[in-house]
């Protein structure tokens, strides 16, 4: 507290500068402040609404393209080139389907021990395909996961599904490779708006799907920076940074194959309008604080100036001097009007006091000389208050005796004699 008070001016002109500007700049501040917080946040819920709005479109369109995949794979599994297990002519039939479906990136028929049958590709035999999808498969169950193949760096989408003869047993498994590049092209390519991409990743966070050309060559040491805090039970928006910026992004989660599909926009972009509404405002109140230090300038300029004339002229009183000027009589502030009316009646009175004073002296010095013989005055207690020439010469050898050599304020008893009495006394003088 005493520190805050050393703070403020001593100065009376500087305290009400103060007080002035904040009165005129402190509210427009906080109104300002309360008007950005507000105006950010509404900005921040639009594009948050329109960030989900568009992610639940995608999410439509991924799962339909899934659907479609495994539909087709199901029809695939279900020719009966396929079910004959016939390897001359499941290889016919699973080359022209390669051809015709730009997708696939590759269609492996597989016995019920895992042994390559026929494939849309004869020259590169599948490896690892007995794993725990196949094994589904040979159970009945259609599977599907995305998998990243070794020497590409980029993830594929695989399913795996049984096929079934007449009696719907299982007699082979049909493994197709999806190639992501048509849903790429159908996520990436379309226009979104400003800095929006939108990205598809797995249950891991690996990217399969990602507009920057730098993560699709190496996806697999790309982790998207949101998988941790994403809520696993459908949708949601969330802020994050990577790779130095911050960025807001609204997600939805494909329960079938757990994949997440997220459109995200820079935190900059979102709040653009935002910084630039600060940018005014700050200069709204620049203005504001300029505008209100000039006219608290100018008000406390006014209020102080006849102050400081009527010191100058208080301290020419105490001087003796009744003369010294007084401020003019202000129209618009008349409590300093007020006190400067009552400062001149006072110096009036006083004048007038002094000149009584003066005139009563020189009438009680006139009386003393006039009197021919000694005459001493004094007051009820017997105190000299003066005496006249005479009475000086003959009470001169008492009177060297006193302080100062003056009779003034010595009592009569200290001068005279005790054989000396007094003849007459006024009580009432």
């Amino acid at each position: 507290m005493r520190l805050l008070l050393s703070l403020v001016p001593k100065s009376l002109q500087a305290r009400f500068l103060i007080a002035l500007v904040l009165i005129g700049v402190l509210p427009i501040s906080l109104a300002g402040i309360a008007v950005l917080s507000i105006y950010r946040s509404s900005v921040a819920e639009q594009s948050l609404l329109e960030l989900n709005s568009l992610v639940r479109g995608l999410n439509s369109e991924v799962d339909n393209y899934i659907a479609n995949c495994l539909e087709e794979s199901n029809a695939i599994a279900a020719q009966p080139d396929i079910i004959k297990m016939d390897a001359l002519a499941a290889n016919r039939q699973l080359q022209a389907f390669y051809l015709t479906l730009s997708h696939l990136k590759r269609l492996d028929l597989l016995d019920m021990q895992g042994k390559p049958i026929a494939s849309s590709h004869l020259d590169a035999p599948p490896d690892g395909l007995v794993d725990d999808a196949f094994m589904a498969a040979l159970s009945g169950r259609q599977t599907w996961q995305t998998v990243s193949l070794v020497g590409e760096g980029t993830f594929s989408f695989v399913i795996t599904t049984p096929i079934r003869d007449a009696e719907r047993k299982v007699v082979g498994v049909l493994r197709a490779m999806i190639n992501l590049v048509d849903l790429e092209e159908a996520i990436t390519r379309k226009k979104y708006g400003t800095q929006i991409r939108a990205l598809l990743v797995d249950k891991a966070g690996h990217v399969l799907i990602h507009p920057d050309e730098k993560i699709m060559q190496n996806p697999t040491a790309y982790t998207w920076p949101g998988q941790p805090r994403i809520d696993p039970s459908g949708q949601g928006s969330i802020w994050y940074d990577w790779d130095g910026r911050a960025y807001v992004a609204a997600y939805t989660i494909i329960q079938d194959v757990g994949w997440t599909v997220i459109v995200e926009r820079p935190e900059q972009e979102v709040l653009a309008p935002v910084y630039q509404s600060r940018l005014i405002t700050g200069i709204f109140v620049l203005l504001s604080i300029l505008s209100a230090t000039i006219v608290a300038v100018l008000i406390s300029r006014a209020l102080t100036k006849p102050l400081v004339q009527l010191g100058t002229a208080a301290r020419a009183l105490g001087d003796g001097n009744m003369d010294a000027p007084l401020p003019h009589l202000p129209k618009n502030t008349p409590e300093i009007a007020t006190l400067i009316t009552s400062f001149s009646d006072m110096r009036t009175a006083v004048d007038v006091a002094l000149s009584s004073a003066r005139n009563e002296k020189a009438l009680n010095a006139a009386i003393l000389a006039s009197v021919p013989t000694g005459l001493v005055v004094m007051s009820k207690t017997l105190a000299v208050l003066s005496m006249n020439d005479v009475a000086k010469v003959f009470f001169e050898d008492k009177i060297g005796e006193q302080p100062n050599a003056s009779p003034v304020g010595v009592t009569i008893g200290a001068l005279i004699s005790e054989n000396f009495r007094v003849a007459s006394c006024n009580p009432e003088f």
